[in-house]
């Protein structure tokens, strides 16, 4: 496939599911096209400061004043700086990249609450540490008399 229609398919991917697969958190929909998202390019744990417009496709936090598309949130991920500043080698290979990462796959705008989806995978793990921690337990004291405890 030419550069072209590489460059096409990658203005599709809905910035939504980028950030999600790069480690961004939903916060909140505010809106019918409006959502917030834990900005991954600064600590942005107290508020959601990274807007996303899911009709232009684009975003912006409000407190690094980062805002794009893809291909600009994954320049500044990569190389930290704006695609416009990139040069034309190093602009190629993020096309090529982000293609590689995303043809085939399920692009569906976002729309669940991967925080909740976090949290609950966390309660999931604690959930098996704590089986773990108990089953060990009870193995350890198997072979012991309990009542001499």
């Amino acid at each position: 496939m030419n550069f072209s229609k590489k460059l096409e398919f990658v203005k599709t991917i809905p910035l939504e599911t980028f950030l999600v697969s790069r480690g961004s958190v939903y916060s909140k929909r505010v809106n019918g096209r409006t959502s917030e998202y834990y900005c991954p390019y600064h600590n942005d744990s107290a508020n959601p400061n990274l807007t996303v417009n899911t009709r232009r496709n684009t975003c912006n936090c409000f407190r690094c004043e980062f805002g794009g598309d893809v291909i600009c949130c994954e320049s500044y991920l990569k190389y930290k700086c704006h695609s416009k500043s990139l040069d034309k080698e190093r602009f190629v290979e993020l096309v090529e990249n982000l293609y590689g990462d995303f043809y085939g796959r399920d692009l569906t705008p976002f729309v669940g609450d991967s925080y909740k989806f976090a949290k609950e995978e966390d309660e999931f793990k604690r959930k098996v540490f704590d089986k773990c921690v108990s089953d060990y337990k009870s193995s350890l004291l198997s072979g012991i008399d309990k009542s001499s405890l």
